[in-house]
């Protein structure tokens, strides 16, 4: 016991201006302290690049209710899963490859749960209570979950390196790989097939579609479906580029039971289909057919949806209705990237003296969120010319 008390009082605090207590140890130790405490282990998986890691630091772990909650429940830390050795460990075997992502651990190392993507407080706290209310995660048995560091072929590796040094195979290298083996279930050969899904030629998505209930019980059906989701959309969107109708067309009658398996997965898939092909009266209708029918869109969704029609079309009565989405966004949630495109948005559709308003209140906001805003005060600079050249408000004029 007095070994016992000596390993627990060398945790390191981390400092952080967070109320949540972040701790900084090693693997085992983390899995000592969490049976001592009768916790499970939480894992705040970011990288140095995301941004919305660094809000979610800001805004939701300094949060009283967060905190309490996460001190009372778990023995956390803080990993950056591209440098910190831990980290690409876990990367690599659950292949997390979005940030911030958490993940959920029992004391035994066992991996309960993912959760992925920037969650304000009210949410996280939700998303919490409910992970904790379940007695047992999911059960996944293909995960060797003693052995961190399997012998994964080299350009697997290379596929969680750093940022701007990550390398992916080509689809040869691929399935010259798969080629040569005999066993598809394995851990090792399943993470191939997940990670690279998007690159399966049709033997090897076959095969993962045809065994997906053997895939879902040895590694998550989560994960499963997103494996066979990527794929099918990485055809889609190649399809989309090509501007090959026929081909999609077969790609639907193939697929239909993937795409149709819910009416969210089903606007997705179109939704992103009508994007990838620049098909825009399709896809704002898609996206105003989704909320009619109560399909919950995130802001971050109707945001990227609104840049992404901002940067790309000048079919003026969609770019009117793109700013009728973020008007809405930007009276519930002023973030920077919101109000920024809004601004944007709003001088498109030649509202610059609104425009002006919302480009300001974007750069402040920017600032106060430590955010680069160098492109909002160009946008800026662009809205005062416009105001200057005295065209009346609401009329397009192409310069």
């Amino acid at each position: 016991m007095k070994h016992l008390f000596i390993l627990l009082s060398t945790f390191i605090s981390l400092e952080l201006n967070a109320q949540v207590n972040f701790i900084k140890a090693d693997w085992s130790s983390l899995k000592v302290k969490a049976k001592a405490e009768k916790k499970r282990i939480f894992i705040d998986a970011y990288t140095d690049w995301c941004g919305w890691c660094k809000v979610m630091d800001k805004e939701t772990f300094t949060d009283k209710q967060v905190a309490d909650l996460m001190n009372r429940s778990f023995v956390a830390t803080k990993l950056e899963m591209e440098k910190d050795a831990l980290g690409s460990k876990l990367s690599r075997k659950y292949i997390i490859t979005s940030f911030p992502s958490f993940l959920i651990f029992d004391e035994e190392g066992r991996l309960l749960h993912i959760i992925k993507g920037y969650q304000k407080p009210k949410d996280f706290i939700q998303t919490l209570e409910e992970k904790l209310a379940q007695k047992e995660g999911i059960n996944r048995p293909g995960y060797n979950h003693a052995n961190l560091d399997l012998g994964y072929p080299d350009f697997y590796v290379s596929a969680f390196a750093e940022n701007g040094k990550r390398k992916f195979p080509t689809d040869s290298m691929l399935h010259l790989y798969l080629d040569k083996q005999t066993d598809f279930f394995t851990e090792i050969n399943a993470n191939v097939m997940f990670r690279f899904s998007h690159q399966l030629n049709d033997k090897y998505f076959n095969l993962l579609v045809s065994n997906e209930g053997k895939y879902a019980q040895l590694y998550g059906a989560e994960e499963t479906s997103d494996a066979i989701w990527s794929s099918i959309v990485s055809k889609m969107r190649k399809l989309a580029k090509d501007k090959n109708e026929k081909g999609f067309a077969e790609l639907e009658a193939k697929y239909g039971n993937v795409i149709a398996q819910n009416k969210e997965s089903r606007f997705y898939f179109y939704s992103e289909y009508y994007k990838s092909a620049e098909k825009w009266p399709l896809y704002v209708s898609s996206i105003q057919d989704a909320q009619s029918s109560g399909i919950q869109l995130s802001n971050n969704f109707i945001n990227s949806a609104a840049w992404e029609l901002y940067e790309k079309c000048d079919n003026n009565e969609l770019l009117v209705l793109a700013k009728e989405w973020m008007s809405k966004v930007v009276n519930s949630d002023k973030e920077y990237n919101y109000l920024d495109t809004y601004a944007a948005l709003l001088l498109k559709t030649n509202y610059p003296k609104e425009a002006r308003e919302y480009a300001r209140l974007a750069i402040e906001a920017g600032k106060r969120a430590g955010k680069d805003v160098k492109a909002t005060e160009e946008l800026l600079f662009k809205i005062e010319k416009k105001l200057k050249s005295g065209q009346p408000e609401g009329v397009i004029k192409v310069d």
